[in-house]
C-alpha cells in the first residue's frame, strides 16, 4: 500500500513558493498541528519504526513527532552521496536572508524550527561512508545513533563488471547527471564552475580514445549550461 504525505491533505493553501510563508499564512502552529495530527494518522497506532530519507521540511518534521507520540523508532537512510551536513551558512543572497529571519519566526513559536539534515533526532542513522558519519558526529549526533549503511540504491552497480559499459559494438556509454550545488547556495559557484569543467575535460579525453555516447540528464532546478 502507497500512501502520500500530502501538506494539501492538512487543509494547507499554498500562496507562495515558500513553505515557510505558507506555513505562516496557514496559521503557524495550528497547521503544523494538523500536520502531526494528519502524520499520526497515517503512520497508525501499530508501527514500529518510520525509515526516511530526509527529514527537514515541516511535514517530515511533523511525521518524526507524530511517530515518536505513537512510539515509533525513526531510521534515517542518507539519500545519497551529495548532501549537506553542517555545511555552515548559505551562499545565495536569498538563502542568507532567510537564516538571517529563521530565529525570529521560531524563537517566537510562529513556526517550528528545521533541523540540519539528519539532525531532527532519528533514532538511528544510515551514513553514505564513514566520512559522512563522522561529519555528523562533529554536529552534535551521538556516535552510537550513526552507522555506515552506504547508498542502498547504488547497490547494484557493485554487481556489474566494468566491461558492462562497454556495448557489443565498442561504444562506452555514459549517463550524467547534473546537480546545480551552486543555484542551491551551498558552494561555492566558482569551485562548482571549475569541477564542472574537469568532468568536461575529462570526458573529452575518453572521447578522443574510444567512441562514447553521452546521455545528461539534466536536474529540474538546473540550466542549460549546467
Amino acid at each position: 500500500e502507497v500512501r502520500v504525505a500530502d501538506p494539501d491533505a492538512c487543509g494547507m493553501r499554498r500562496a507562495t513558493g515558500s513553505w515557510a510563508m505558507n506555513m505562516l499564512l496557514n496559521g503557524g502552529p495550528l497547521m503544523y498541528r494538523r500536520m502531526q495530527r494528519y502524520g499520526a494518522r497515517l503512520i497508525g497506532s501499530d508501527a514500529d519504526v518510520l525509515v526516511m530519507c530526509h527529514d527537514r521540511i515541516y511535514i517530515e518534521t511533523a511525521m518524526i513527532r507524530a511517530a515518536r507520540e505513537s512510539g515509533a523508532a525513526t531510521v534515517l537512510i542518507q539519500e545519497g552521496p551529495f548532501c549537506s551536513i553542517a555545511h555552515g551558512g548559505a551562499r545565495a543572497p536569498v538563502l542568507r536572508l532567510k537564516g538571517a529571519l529563521a530565529p525570529l519566526a521560531t524563537t517566537s513559536g510562529l513556526l517550528p524550527k528545521i533541523p540540519g539534515y539528519g539532525c531532527a533526532g532519528h533514532d538511528l542513522i544510515l551514513a553514505a561512508s564513514p566520512e559522512y558519519r563522522a561529519r555528523w558526529i562533529d554536529a552534535g549526533v551521538q556516535q552510537d545513533r550513526v552507522r555506515v549503511g552506504g547508498v542502498p540504491r547504488y547497490d547494484p552497480l557493485a554487481l556489474l563488471p566494468a566491461t558492462n559499459a562497454l556495448s557489443s559494438d565498442g561504444v562506452l556509454r555514459v549517463l550524467y547527471l547534473t546537480q546545480p550545488f551552486a543555484a542551491h547556495g551551498k558552494v561555492d559557484a566558482q569551485v562548482a564552475a571549475e569541477l564542472e569543467t574537469m568532468v568536461a575535460d575529462g570526458l573529452r579525453m575518453v572521447a578522443g580514445r574510444m567512441p562514447v555516447e553521452l546521455t545528461i540528464r539534466v536536474h529540474p532546478r538546473a540550466e542549460a549550461e549546467h
